[in-house]
């Protein structure tokens, strides 16, 4: 079955007895997609011309030789316009890559050379963008807005529900549906490629984990709107919207996240769940701080992309009065780790847990291959586990025998709950102690001046390894000189010795006032660790610049 069929309803519709109908879906005026201009409503699709505006540009598409098979990317952001893309890509069984406005070039030109994209789209002109790339790419370029203005000219006369004459594409179980790079914490671009019959797949189990933070005794949970503002690109970002299409609820789109916006857009609208990477939440926690003003109707945040400290998750809970949990997610498959309804409900997820194993078989491993029990590497095993990437030695590598290896680090408690530690090949080494960089920023974090850290290993002119971190203080900590920029580091080494491990203190400490990120969001850990060693060499050499080593 072709995936799309799952997202938008067609009157030709041909959906097997085993997919469930939503209510919402079948309401053909109710409200499917809100792109928010700031916290105000803007474009708005119902669930009628959802399917006219997808199948209008498949149509189009079509016309201009689009063909099964054939790759697509898709540059557009968070908006209607890309999503409109995507589901118009699975009608025509072509394959949709979505990516940020910013890829960086060098991933966009592998692309160029692996893919062999048959048409890029995007939703608004991007002349830097098109500047840094090969002109013939370029040529190939679609505005998606255009095209449907086009088509909408040429069909004024038709009913806005009416559907065009092509049928949809007949996928098979292997048919490639959807494309994704995953950069991780290391920025190597990997490419992760669905089948249709793979995507069902991941959603139904998506379907089964986003389910625990509803009951049926609390209705509104099903029927409320949703907001999101992670982008397409991002899997999460793009499951997030998927689910609101299959369930037939409305979701409003905000392409740009700002805290003021985005809390008014949740008192407005009374959304009940939301899903932030854990720097929106602190930016969402200054703006519910600035303005006295708490969303009552939320009821639960989750944490997305990367690790959340203990105590800044207690804080937000408190700003928000709404439970906050840690969700661990891959792009590769669904681990089978989450939180359980009754935990949920009974208020007993423990603070920064990324739950328990609810589906699939688990285990952790040390670095000699031995089952560890409670630390260890997470190996997973369940039915979204496949031979995902299109580089065959990343699957030998990563896939043994149905199981994956996420080469994440994790801790399992006495109660079943997992507690992610970091990644294995962060790890390094110092006077033959191994060092897990995150067990070290889970120290620094709670620091009340600190946003976020990252520890790293450093090299002194002897060969000798030691633990440095970079700081990104929060905006308003900034210190205002260089005695107070000492202090604040004496303060931070002073607090990390009497709350963290001897063995891992930091030698030498950098502050910040921003951390390099990759275009996914995620902290972007060699350029950080090319900074501190660059900051490191020069202060070496002129002793009296801020810093410290030791």
């Amino acid at each position: 079955m072709n995936c799309v069929e799952l997202f938008c309803r067609f009157p030709e519709s041909t959906k097997s007895a085993s997919v469930k109908s939503q209510p919402g879906k079948s309401q053909p005026d109710k409200i499917a997609l809100s792109e928010l201009a700031g916290a105000s409503p803007g474009t708005s699709l119902t669930n009628s011309e959802l399917s006219w505006r997808v199948r209008a540009l498949a149509d189009e598409l079509s016309a201009r030789g689009i063909m099964p098979g054939d790759r697509l990317l898709i540059f557009s952001g968070l908006c209607i316009d890309g999503l409109v893309a995507i589901l118009a890509a699975w009608v025509l069984g072509a394959v949709p890559v979505p990516l940020a406005s910013d890829e960086n070039t060098g991933n966009l030109r592998m692309l160029l050379a692996n893919l062999a994209p048959a048409c890029c789209f995007f939703a608004v002109d991007d002349d830097a963008l098109a500047e840094s790339l090969p002109g013939f790419f370029w040529r190939r370029a679609v505005n998606i807005a255009g095209l449907l203005a086009l088509r909408s000219s040429q069909a004024a006369d038709a009913a806005p529900h009416a559907h065009s004459p092509g049928g949809i594409f007949n996928a098979d179980n292997d048919h490639p549906a959807l494309l994704l790079l995953s950069s991780g914490s290391q920025g190597q671009a990997k490419q992760i490629c669905y089948s249709h019959q793979q995507l069902q797949i991941f959603m139904q189990h998506h379907d089964f984990l986003y389910r625990q933070y509803s009951d049926h005794a609390r209705s509104e949970v099903f029927a409320s709107d949703l907001l999101s503002s992670l982008p397409l690109s991002h899997l999460g970002g793009l499951a997030f919207c998927l689910q609101a299409l299959m369930m037939g609820r409305t979701l409003h789109l905000m392409k740009t996240f700002l805290p003021a916006a985005y809390l008014a857009a949740l008192l407005r609208l009374r959304i009940v769940l939301i899903m932030l990477v854990p720097v929106m939440a602190e930016s969402l926690l200054m703006a519910v701080a600035e303005t006295r003003q708490v969303p009552a109707s939320l009821r639960h945040c989750l944490l997305v992309g990367e690790p959340c400290a203990t105590e800044r998750m207690v804080l937000i809970a408190d700003a928000l009065d709404a439970g906050v949990y840690s969700a661990y997610g891959l792009t590769e498959c669904i681990t089978g780790i989450g939180h359980s309804r009754h935990l949920i409900e009974s208020r007993k997820v423990p603070v920064a847990s990324c739950g328990r194993q609810l589906f699939g078989s688990l285990k952790l491993m040390t670095s000699d291959g031995r089952d560890s029990g409670d630390f260890g590497e997470l190996w997973v095993k369940n039915p979204t586990v496949f031979c995902c990437y299109q580089d065959a030695r990343l699957n030998r590598e990563r896939l043994q025998q149905g199981w994956f290896n996420t080469g994440d680090l994790f801790y399992r408690d006495g109660d079943g709950n997992f507690f992610h530690r970091g990644r294995s090949d962060d790890m390094f080494v110092v006077n033959g102690k191994n060092i897990h960089p995150k067990e070290i920023e889970n120290v620094l974090d709670n620091f009340p001046l600190i946003a976020q850290s990252v520890a790293a290993p450093l090299c002194r002119e002897n060969g000798s390894t030691f633990v440095a971190a970079m700081l990104q203080l929060h905006e308003h900590d900034w210190p205002a000189d260089a005695a107070e920029h000492k202090k604040v580091e004496q303060d931070v080494l002073a607090y990390y010795l009497q709350h963290g491990s001897s063995h891992g203190a930091p030698g030498w400490l950098l502050l910040t006032k921003e951390l390099p990120r990759l275009v996914s969001g995620k902290i972007d850990r060699q350029a950080c660790r090319w900074q501190l060693q660059e900051n490191y060499e020069t202060s070496a050499r002129q002793p009296k610049q801020a810093g410290r080593a030791s």
